[in-house]
């Protein structure tokens, strides 16, 4: 598999080029309150592109640009792209018509707010549930003044987004469906282990990778991340380590429910040879 990125311009519009199984290119309008797909959101496009999804109902929680909701639509699903920022929400729209693809519903939600009880979709369900978590710890999701990509991705402990669809996910899926999501080095892998045990019957990792988290989005975290050991340092980088994992609706293999699949952070270490 590759990518290719090429910005076009003074970068008003980013060019995607995701291959793998099938050839998916996806032109994006930028903005900048709204975060740019990072490597790890291109690595979760490549596992996308080599699914079918047809006809395959898909929730994408934290849609930003709408980059995963397109990929997801390219593969034949019908999308339900959500997000608690009207600007990503815009440009998500932009995006899909920029791409030839429709989505579905687009929906303003806190997280999965309006799927839950009493949410104006709650009788709905999907097949499949896609997130691309935020984890910069930072403002609670009620804080609405807030101007760049940095602050509508800093959400509360951190650990907002990705616990509210562990603990709820499940609820919005199909007897056969499943979550698709991440969880990295910062977010801790023992509380995320634990919600999976308390709330899913099954779960796999699909992969763990190095990320990069030399740049403007994480210099107020970058030095607390490096002295908690979340973070760490690799041939004059600093890197943490993201885990993509998938959670299914049902047991899909006997005894394993209940099992902890997620990789530690020791294990990952030494796959990637820290």
């Amino acid at each position: 598999m590759s990518t290719e990125v090429r910005a076009n311009g003074e970068r008003a519009s980013l060019d995607l080029r995701v291959t793998g199984v099938m050839s998916t290119t996806v032109t994006l309008f930028l903005h900048p309150h709204v975060l740019t797909p990072t490597s790890y959101a291109i690595t979760f496009a490549k596992l996308l592109n080599a699914r079918n999804l047809s006809n395959c109902r898909v929730l994408d929680v934290g849609c930003g640009s709408g980059f995963l909701s397109i990929i997801a639509a390219k593969q034949g699903a019908r999308v339900w792209a959500v997000d608690i920022s009207p600007t990503a929400l815009e440009i998500t729209n932009k995006n899909a018509e920029r791409n030839d693809v429709a989505l579905e519903v687009v929906v303003e939600s806190d997280a999965l707010r309006a799927f839950l009880p009493y949410g104006e979709y709650s009788d709905v369900t999907f097949d499949l549930i896609i997130c691309n978590n935020p984890s910069l710890p930072g403002k609670e999701a009620s804080d609405r003044d807030r101007n760049s990509y940095i602050e509508w991705n800093e959400n509360g402990s951190g650990r907002d987004l990705l616990d509210a669809i562990l603990i709820h996910g499940r609820r919005l899926l199909t007897p056969h469906g499943s979550l698709i999501t991440h969880t990295s080095s910062e977010q801790g892998w023992e509380c995320t282990a634990k919600l999976l045990s308390d709330n899913w019957n099954d779960w796999e990792t699909l992969l763990a990778m190095e990320a990069s988290v030399d740049s403007e989005y994480y210099d107020e975290v970058r030095d607390l991340w490096l002295s908690q050991g979340s973070a760490y340092k690799k041939r004059g980088r600093t890197f943490h380590i993201v885990t993509l994992f998938e959670a299914y609706a049902e047991t899909r293999k006997r005894g394993s429910a209940g099992e902890d699949k997620l990789l530690s952070q020791r294990l990952i270490r030494e796959v990637l040879d820290l």
